[in-house]
């Protein structure tokens, strides 16, 4: 009696004990982040200062492509945009010294004017001939034609300045490009130096050499965080019956025995 007493209590016990109270599984893996590094800008690899199965930093350098093209590109953006600023400089005096230069023909016009009136009245009287008449005539359409021309070329800068011949030199289109142009420049000089975006440990190192041809977008080697780690496991539903948030949790790996 007292055997069946004690059969049952066990029985119990085993039942109370694995009708959900405890979860386990040996069906789990432990997983992270992990990304293929690479740039979008192309190059010779000019250094890697990691090794394979190093812990990094976020920040720590990782790899760099050779900088001198990326220093040229560099160089000449910045030399375009002091130039393009010279360039407007100059289209904005230009532009004055049109206005003068048609102020100037129209004045011409305006004298060419008074003369062929002058003409027309006296080859009525015979005081003048036909001919000298004619030559004052042909001096105004000359000299207005003059003045269109003179008027057309301001114009043509004026556009060139937005319209605004008081416009600054950082507001014109043609600086805003020049500007856009550096900053690209500037921004493919920063690109050729590739750091880790986070805690990690590097993988795969030896598939980049210096000396090597990078594609922009071509895989140089891992990365993997130390940051975010987790456990991926599969039990069965029946299993997490009474599973909860916050429950504490025994992890024990096949790598580290006897460890927990």
């Amino acid at each position: 009696m007292a055997g069946g007493v004690l059969a049952v209590a066990i029985g119990a016990g085993a039942y109370w004990l694995s009708g959900g109270r405890w979860v386990d599984t040996d069906d789990a893996y432990v997983q992270a982040d992990s990304m293929t590094l690479s740039t979008d800008v192309s190059g010779i690899v000019g250094s890697i200062p990691v090794d394979e199965g190093e812990a990094v930093k976020k920040g720590q350098v990782l790899f760099s492509l050779d900088p001198e093209k990326f220093q040229i590109a560099l160089d000449n953006a910045r030399a375009d945009l002091a130039q393009t600023r010279l360039n407007i400089e100059a289209m904005k005096a230009d532009y004055q010294a049109a206005l003068r230069d048609t102020a100037g023909k129209q004045q011409q016009v305006n004298s060419d004017q008074a003369n062929y009136g002058r003409f027309a009245a006296l080859v009525k009287q015979h005081a003048v001939t036909q001919q000298e008449t004619d030559d004052s005539r042909y001096k105004l359409a000359a000299d207005q034609q003059a003045v269109s021309a003179s008027e057309s070329q301001a114009r043509a800068l004026l556009a060139k300045l937005a319209g605004n011949p008081n416009i600054a030199v950082e507001d014109t289109p043609a600086y805003k490009q020049a500007e856009a142009r550096l900053a690209e420049a500037q921004r493919e000089m920063n690109h050729a130096v590739v750091r880790a975006p986070y805690d990690g440990i590097v993988t795969q190192v030896n598939k980049l050499q210096p000396g090597m041809y990078l594609g922009a977008g071509t895989a140089a080697f891992g990365l993997v965080s130390t940051d975010h780690v987790w456990v991926e496991a599969q039990p069965k539903e029946t299993q997490l019956t009474y599973a909860r948030n916050g429950d504490p949790v025994e992890v024990s790996f096949d790598i580290y025995p006897g460890r927990t």
